[in-house]
């Protein structure tokens, strides 16, 4: 799907993105088009749960990558794929795989507000004290996309409210500014 077809949303999270550290995930946001290598990403992505089955039983690696180094749970989380989600966790997919674009499945999740995705990753072992390549934590990605449903999930998970992220800020000061 072309970045124009997005519309106003797709700008809002681009910008977002921008702010949070994760440029590299602009190229993904812009072109979302999966490796053509991996049938696996491409089924994640779009939440195809039955493609996703078909390709782990043909052996396909449940944590495969894509051209920019996403997982299929990455794909699947990010996008608020809940059923996928399911899929590829009992698949056997690490929870905890990082990338140099978001970090993790849970950040994936959070910084796009998917309050739906997000308890089913923290069930699994997902690890909110994980930083991403600009030092962001899935709370500060949450906090930066103003996604207080996201953010009670991680703190009530024992997420660290004070840390300090890009910039210096703590998700505390984010959300004080939200609410001003």
């Amino acid at each position: 799907m072309s970045l124009r077809k997005r519309g106003f949303h797709c700008l809002r999270l681009l910008i977002a993105v921008a702010l949070c550290g994760c440029c590299g995930a602009i190229l993904l946001l812009v072109d979302s088009t999966p490796s053509p290598n991996s049938q696996l990403c491409a089924a994640a992505a779009r939440g195809d749960v039955r493609q996703v089955d078909r390709e782990l039983a043909r052996g396909t690696a449940v944590d495969c990558r894509d051209d920019v180094g996403e997982t299929p749970l990455m794909l699947a989380a990010g996008g608020g794929k809940r059923d996928a989600v399911d899929h590829l966790l009992a698949g056997g997919a690490d929870v905890n795989a990082r990338s140099s674009v978001y970090g993790t499945a849970l950040m994936c999740a959070s910084c796009n507000g998917y309050a739906n995705v997000v308890p089913t990753l923290l069930e699994h072992g997902a690890k909110v004290a994980i930083t991403n390549n600009a030092g962001n934590d899935a709370l500060w990605l949450a906090a930066a996309g103003g996604h207080e449903d996201v953010v009670a999930l991680l703190l009530s998970a024992g997420a660290d409210l004070d840390r300090a992220g890009a910039g210096g800020l703590t998700p505390r000061k984010m959300l004080a500014a939200a609410v001003k």
